[in-house]
């Protein structure tokens, strides 16, 4: 079995939001969906619900573009992703 691995350049941030912010958070993936879409096809954007929080990952650049929308979450950024090209 063949494994690559493939380390991106692009950079991305890991927010904590209350779930009160579910909607904006849709709405801003959404947005940066359309605008990776033209400027970085493969950027990666992960939203996740849970009981207690959203979290969501996002390429820098997008998160500083839209972190007014979110003043009480809890972010980190400067973290790249890891991909492992193989068949599970």
């Amino acid at each position: 079995m063949s494994l690559q691995l493939y380390l991106p350049e692009t950079r991305y941030t890991v927010a904590s939001l209350p779930l009160r912010d579910y909607l904006a958070a849709v709405e801003a993936l959404r947005d940066a969906v359309s605008s990776a879409s033209s400027a970085h096809p493969e950027s990666f954007v992960s939203l996740v619900r849970d009981k207690q929080e959203i979290t969501l990952i996002i390429a820098e650049e997008i998160w500083h573009d839209n972190s007014a929308r979110f003043p009480e979450a809890q972010a980190r950024g400067d973290w790249r992703m890891i991909r492992f090209d193989t068949i599970l």
